[in-house]
């Protein structure tokens, strides 16, 4: 939970920060959507010759960004370690009862702001709140000399912050599983994560026969099954998980459709917990979000990096 960078790995995390390159944008003036899912009066990109107007996008876009936490927190008891959710295969099945550890659980575990020494729980959450409410002023003091300001700009910016203000700590960003630190931008890989190394509770068993494969997420198990496939098929280059029924017997497509079902919503459930602010929140937050996303990630996130 919360990984800690120990001795020298810690000057691989975001250390040695260079200011992006500026980029070059037109200004929008479309109002966009917060990741909160509220209009906010503001575009995607704000002049430095409107002092006033920059002020008011700077301050606009930090409000939309602290409402993604306390959104998580308002629909999160911090005080639960455990989650119980109800679960079934089909609607005319009954619903079973499950129970999950919650990663973000930590129980008065504080950690020290390394710029402006305030006790923060060490959590990932409370460490964004932490720098996005209090060192404001050094976000937008880092940013002064930007001729044309986005969104991805405060925000990113606030990321280098995090990991300067808590360097003992991998997960510096909302596309870091704070569990273990691993980096996905996109929501599909962000589920595919969550199933195949942190869903043990309800296991997907592969349905071919003197098989041992088991998983946790319905995206690993059909990649693990369209290697059966193709090597029944003669080895053909496409194959379709829909197809699946005539490679195996009726029972034993059954007993996978339902554990997969089962499987995939217990997924679900996780996946608020192990990624709370995930990349839906930022479908409407700028149009060229993906693009500078990926920048970030090849310019500061990289040592975290496995897949995406």
């Amino acid at each position: 939970m919360n990984s800690v960078i120990h001795g020298s790995e810690s000057t691989n995390a975001v250390e040695n920060v260079v200011k992006s390159e500026e980029t070059k944008e037109i200004d929008s003036s479309k109002k966009p959507t917060g990741g909160n899912g509220n209009s906010i009066n503001t575009v995607s990109v704000q002049r430095i010759d409107d002092s006033e107007q920059r002020e008011k996008f700077f301050l606009d876009t930090i409000n939309t960004i602290n409402n993604m936490s306390f959104e998580y927190e308002k629909n999160n008891s911090s005080s639960r370690a455990v989650e119980v959710v109800e679960i079934s295969a089909d609607p005319k099945s009954p619903k079973q009862k499950y129970n999950f550890p919650i990663p973000l659980f930590c129980k008065n575990k504080m950690t020290i702001c390394q710029k402006c020494g305030e006790e923060v729980n060490e959590n990932y959450l409370s460490r964004r709140k932490h720098v996005f409410i209090r060192h404001q002023d050094d976000i937008k003091d880092q940013l002064k000399d930007l001729t044309r300001l986005k969104k991805t700009d405060i925000l990113f910016k606030g990321f280098i912050n995090i990991h300067e203000c808590f360097p003992e700590y991998a997960v510096c960003s909302d596309f870091q599983c704070i569990e273990c630190d691993r980096y996905y931008g996109s929501f599909k890989g962000m589920k595919y994560h969550v199933g195949a190394s942190h869903q043990n509770i309800i296991r997907i068993k592969c349905p071919f026969k003197n098989c041992d494969f088991k998983t946790g997420g319905g995206y690993q198990a059909n990649d693990h099954l369209r290697t059966h496939m193709k090597k029944n098929g003669n080895n053909k280059d496409k194959v379709s998980i829909r197809n699946l029924a005539s490679y195996i017997s009726a029972q034993r497509y059954a007993t996978f459709k339902s554990s997969c079902d089962r499987g995939d919503q217990m997924v679900e459930k996780m996946l608020n917990h192990y990624f709370p602010i995930c990349v839906s929140h930022y479908g409407n937050f700028q149009d060229d979000f993906k693009k500078d996303l990926s920048e970030f990630k090849r310019s500061y996130l990289k040592p975290y990096v496995l897949y995406d």
